[in-house]
């Protein structure tokens, strides 16, 4: 399947607040995708991608169709391997508006070899740590931060 699927990381209203062309034109050819692979045993039901059901509930079509209206479709979901995609994709859309990414995605990630720790190593002496100057009980602020790139 080679469809152009950057519509899945548009932002899927127009500035009068509707629906766009390129997102509705995106729903009817991922039904028709989903719909055209379905097996006997499916009994009519695909996985709903919506961003409020995350490929956890078998619904209608029809159904389908209104919760990706109305919730939008999961950001991340290019590769549609949960509704009969079988080949890699390697096509790569442009993004333009408001994405919209699901935070909670990001911050549910954590490698299962890796344990995170909001006490800092302890140095071997004092001198070559940055916070050996701070007081004992102040406070200290960890950030962090995420840079998301286009290829407008």
């Amino acid at each position: 399947m080679t469809s152009d699927r950057s519509w899945v990381g548009r932002y899927r209203y127009d500035k009068s607040k509707y629906l766009t062309e390129e997102y509705k034109n995106g729903v009817d050819s991922f039904l028709k995708f989903a719909i055209d692979r379905l097996k006997d045993e499916d009994e009519g039901l695909i996985r709903c991608p919506c961003q409020k059901c995350g490929n956890e509930y078998y619904k209608d079509p029809s159904d389908v169709r209104l919760d990706l209206y109305l919730h939008g479709i999961m950001q991340w979901y290019t590769r549609w391997d949960l509704h009969g995609e079988k080949e890699p994709r390697f096509e790569t859309g442009t993004s333009s508006g408001n994405v919209g990414y699901n935070d909670d995605n990001i911050l549910s990630f954590r490698s299962s070899s890796t344990e995170f720790s909001s006490e800092p190593d302890s140095p071997k002496n004092e001198k070559e740590s940055p916070l050996a100057s701070q007081s004992e009980g102040a406070e200290s602020t960890i950030v962090i931060s995420f840079a998301f790139f286009s290829a407008d």
